[in-house]
Order: structure tokens, then C-alpha cells, then sequence
């Protein structure tokens, strides 16, 4: 049978159709070679003046999901934040009012140093409880699908400030040598550019415009920087090598992403650390904050927390 060749209009469609082939095919092998750590570590982005991160503004930003499985605040007038979880970490938190959002999310990304290392929200089962049913104190439980780490978080607001103390504790559970960081993506003023981030010490301050917040970690980050989402920021430094070795100091007028390595977690002795994030009208008022939340135990101020909630109930 004698098949005629393809008209002009089909000849055309048909070089669409090719074209489109190739450019989704080349599109998935992007997304694939962009999702798993390269091969050797590339050159760090060289840093600006007094060590500022490369790569301003970064990339986009999106808020997280609205599927909640916990929030919690203080039943006090003294501390003016109002924080949500969901995915097994922690996701927006508001202040100084319920409808200033000024975090996309706080999260852990695991590492061995060496093969792996993977955001605690992507890579584990996750559980919510609610600790005590008479208050919001919640905690979420972690476990690598892997069965080699698990993370034990729990949450409260400082009664006394507009801080957010998250108690954490990794754990090994096959012997091996996990180092934990936190990543802290600000997007504050409710919007998730134009934030800027310095380095006071071992802390990590963020402003944006009249919202400044502050992440410190007791016992102290060993490690901090300060980078632009996708190009100079933790998360992509740590899963190239596994080595949080772009260190910046500051980073101006962005998406900015800021990251602290904690202590190692091995099989015979847990990472135990309690952070607290705090905001305020000024990075030193924050970071004032921060401090004055941490001088108490974790368990002092958790208390403190929770009688709180059950003296309010009690009154109604």
C-alpha cells in the first residue's frame, strides 16, 4: 500500500511533537541530576565583602501546607507568638499579631558525613502528640525510614517572651554517627523576600523591615551561615558533600535560608540541644530575647507553659 509523504502542516507537527519530546525528556533528567547530591563538591560562590553570601535574591518561595497537626501559643499577654506544625516539623509562626506570618519553616537535616543526607520531613515516619490534653504542648517523633536516627522534638511558647523553644533530641539507632543541623527558612513581614541575615556569635538574626527574629541553640551551634534558597544556602552546600562548609556571614535582601549545625548523635550518646526562636522589633531586641528565654531549663519554662493553660481552664 502506498502511503503518501506527511504534508507540510503534519511535517510540522510532527517536528512539535519531537521538539516537545525532548525538552520534557531533558526536563526530568534536570529534576533528576538537581535531586541527588553531585558528584564532588563544587567550588563554593565565593563570598562578598565581610564574608556576605553570593547568589541575592535566590529562589522563589512558597508558603507550606495548611494541613495542620498542631499549633500552640501561651495563654499569656507577655508573649505575642503563635506557631503551627505539620510534615513532622515545624511551620509557620506569627507575631506580633495571628496574621503576620514570619516562617515557611524550621526543620533538621540529618547527615553521616559521608553518603547520605536528607531533610527530616522528606526522608521519616512522622508522629504528633499531643502531650498533655489540657495544654498545646506537642511533640513530634521522627524516624528515618531507614532505621538509622530518630528525632524527638517537643514545642512551647516562653510565657514571659515571643519565643518558641523546641526541645530536640536525635538519637542513633544502629550505631552509627549522625550530625544534625537546623534549617531555617525566615520569610518575614509575611512575605519570603527581602529578609536579610547576620551573624551575632554563634546566633542567627534575620530582619525584615519593623520583624526580626533570632535562632540560638543552647549548647551553641557549632557551626552557622547564611545563604540565598538554591544557590548559597545550607541545604544545597550540605547535599553536595555532606559538609556544611559555606560559611557566610551575612546575607542581604532575599530568600534567605539560614542553617547551625548541632552536636553529633552516635550510638552511645544522643543530641540534645533546646533552640529557641525568638522575634522582635530589632535583630538586638530578638536576639536579647532569645537569650533571656534560654537561661531557664527547657523544662522550667515547659512548666511554666503548661500551668498556664491549665489555670486558664480552669477559670472558664
Amino acid at each position: 500500500m502506498f502511503v503518501s509523504a506527511p504534508s507540510g502542516r503534519r511535517r510540522a507537527r510532527a517536528t512539535r511533537m519531537r521538539t516537545f519530546a525532548a525538552f520534557a525528556a531533558a526536563a526530568v533528567t534536570a529534576s533528576l541530576i538537581g535531586a541527588a547530591p553531585a558528584a564532588g563538591k563544587p567550588a563554593p560562590p565565593p563570598p562578598g565583602p565581610a564574608g556576605a553570601a553570593p547568589g541575592a535574591p535566590g529562589g522563589s518561595s512558597t508558603w507550606t501546607t495548611g494541613a495542620k497537626t498542631g499549633i500552640g501559643t501561651s495563654t499569656t499577654v507577655a508573649s505575642k507568638v503563635w506557631h503551627t506544625l505539620a510534615q513532622g516539623v515545624l511551620t509557620e509562626v506569627y507575631y506580633p499579631t495571628v496574621d503576620v506570618a514570619n516562617v515557611q519553616d524550621l526543620q533538621l537535616v540529618v547527615s553521616d558525613g559521608a553518603t547520605f543526607t536528607e531533610l527530616e520531613r522528606d526522608a521519616t515516619t512522622q508522629q504528633t502528640r499531643l502531650l498533655d490534653p489540657s495544654s498545646l504542648t506537642y511533640q513530634q517523633i521522627n524516624t528515618d525510614r531507614d532505621g538509622r536516627y530518630r528525632i524527638d522534638k517537643t514545642y512551647v511558647t516562653d510565657p514571659q517572651r515571643s519565643t518558641v523553644l523546641v526541645d530536640i533530641r536525635v538519637r542513633s539507632l544502629d550505631g552509627g554517627t549522625y550530625t544534625p543541623y537546623v534549617l531555617y527558612n525566615p520569610s518575614l513581614a509575611n512575605t519570603g523576600t527581602g529578609d536579610s541575615g547576620d551573624a551575632a556569635g554563634q546566633a542567627l538574626l534575620a530582619r525584615d523591615g519593623t520583624v526580626a527574629s533570632a535562632l540560638v541553640a543552647k549548647p551553641a551551634f557549632t557551626r552557622i551561615s547564611s545563604g540565598f534558597s538554591g544557590t548559597s544556602d545550607g541545604w544545597t552546600d550540605l547535599r553536595t558533600d555532606h559538609d556544611l562548609d559555606w560559611t557566610y556571614k551575612t546575607a542581604a535582601a532575599g530568600n534567605l535560608v539560614q542553617v547551625g549545625q548541632l552536636a553529633p548523635a552516635d550510638g552511645g550518646k544522643p543530641s540534645d540541644t533546646t533552640i529557641a526562636l525568638s522575634f522582635g522589633a530589632s535583630q538586638n531586641a530578638a536576639l536579647g530575647t532569645a537569650n533571656a528565654s534560654l537561661r531557664l531549663p527547657f523544662s522550667a519554662t515547659r512548666d511554666a507553659y503548661v500551668d498556664g493553660w491549665h489555670a486558664y481552664l480552669a477559670s472558664i
